[in-house]
């Protein structure tokens, strides 16, 4: 099991084998890059009241951002 662990535990998918459009037509693409350089790819749903602030939605071990679209 150790040869594979990676492969069981973080079982992503990028973009190119599975992506699914935003349900929102508002939502767009945005690139996070934190002090460490590393590129992260977002989606950001501007609110409907910008005074009730944002969340961060982390979609997890699995599958890619675009699964989690109707949350």
């Amino acid at each position: 099991f150790m040869l594979i662990e990676n492969w069981l535990v973080f079982r992503g998918n990028t973009a190119a084998e599975a992506w699914l459009p935003p349900l929102d037509r508002r939502t767009q693409d945005v690139n996070l890059i934190p002090a460490d350089g590393t590129k992260l790819h977002a989606w950001w749903l501007p609110p409907t009241r910008p005074e009730a602030g944002a969340i961060l939605f982390a979609h997890g071990n699995g599958g890619n951002l675009s699964f989690c679209g109707d949350l």
